[in-house]
């Protein structure tokens, strides 16, 4: 049965302030819900933090950031047929930073997308053994549709990091707890259709500790951290 669109209205903050000229989209929560495509609901910010996505299919989906092309900072969101959903987007963590020095004095950290982020550790998923693919596959329907799958599949998405050109970087509104901190040195195609070239992935377990109090959004230095590049072309 065909059902009215939904409507979101919202506000972005970041370190308890409105932030503006930030991209907010939504992506898919569940195994039985709409299919996103990439960038088809996503809105910039106004000089006030405010976003509105309209005509959104019903049901319960993914609202986050969009920081360099990655999906961030992710919380659900229902969304009702025929109504405005409002909600306030605001993270209770804090700022982690650091910095990345690579090996190659020449790397380019703004130049090119290199992903960066931290992902929250959380044990692998059990499953239980399969008699056929078609089990396998109806049995992951059912978890990723459940509560636990999809608490799950929120704590699966990244803190995406904002580099820049030293190699400092940093990712607002990080709860404590503890981290895999993941950053991919990729070399920029020598020609439009080429391939690119990853040259050194930096891989890190950190904890963010609380805030001290009266501190809610105080900043966690990590310090610096050596990545080893290969050389161009290898």
């Amino acid at each position: 049965m065909l059902r009215p669109w939904g409507r979101l209205e919202g506000t972005l903050l970041i370190r308890g302030q409105p932030a503006a000229n930030e991209l907010v989209g939504l992506s898919k929560l569940g195994s039985q819900t709409f299919l996103f495509h990439m960038n088809a609901f996503t809105a910039l910010t106004d000089n006030q933090g405010r976003f509105t996505i309209e005509k959104i299919p019903t049901g319960r989906h993914l609202i986050g950031r969009v920081i360099r092309a990655q999906f961030s900072h992710a919380r659900a969101v229902e969304i009702q047929p025929g109504k405005s959903t409002r909600l306030i987007m605001a993270g209770s963590g804090r700022t982690v930073a650091g910095r990345v020095l690579a090996s190659d004095e020449s790397a380019d950290w703004e130049g090119w997308n290199h992903p960066a982020f931290l992902r929250a550790s959380v044990p692998p998923l059990e499953q239980p053994e399969f008699k056929d693919p078609a089990q396998q596959r109806a049995w992951q329907r059912a978890y990723w549709s459940s509560a636990a799958g999809q608490a799950r599949q929120i704590a699966n998405v990244p803190y995406v990091l904002t580099l820049e050109s030293n190699g400092r970087f940093h990712a607002d509104d990080v709860p404590p707890g503890d981290y895999d901190l993941e950053i991919h040195y990729h070399q920029a195609p020598a020609s439009s259709d080429g391939p690119e070239n990853c040259r050194g992935i930096l891989k890190r377990r950190i904890t963010v500790p609380e805030a001290p109090p009266g501190q809610p959004y105080a900043p966690f230095e990590i310090g610096t951290i050596a990545l080893s590049l290969k050389a161009t072309g290898e």
